[in-house]
């Protein structure tokens, strides 16, 4: 994972593993939260697979913060990468 060891405790704990990416509960700034992971398929040309990742990741985030502008209640999004940090629900 390429989160900055400041930011998230070391301490991640798998909760779930599905076929996109791999969801861990941890600490990030002293807060309980989310990490997801989303992981490269090795079966994809590695670039293909660097864009196809990163344009999902950019999409999930922009529609969480669509609908959180919209009133619906979604986690707050800490930070975006190749990891996303949400806090605990």
């Amino acid at each position: 994972m390429e989160v900055e060891a400041d930011s998230v405790d070391n301490s991640l704990v798998l909760v779930k593993q599905g076929a996109e990416a791999r969801v861990f509960e941890s600490t990030f700034v002293g807060r309980r939260s989310i990490v997801k992971e989303r992981f490269s398929k090795k079966y994809r040309h590695p670039t293909l697979d660097a864009k196809l990742t990163l344009r999902r990741l950019n999409a999930e985030a922009r529609c969480m913060t669509k609908a959180r502008r919209l009133g619906v209640y979604t986690p707050v999004l800490y930070c975006c990468g190749h990891c996303a940090a949400y806090p605990d629900i």
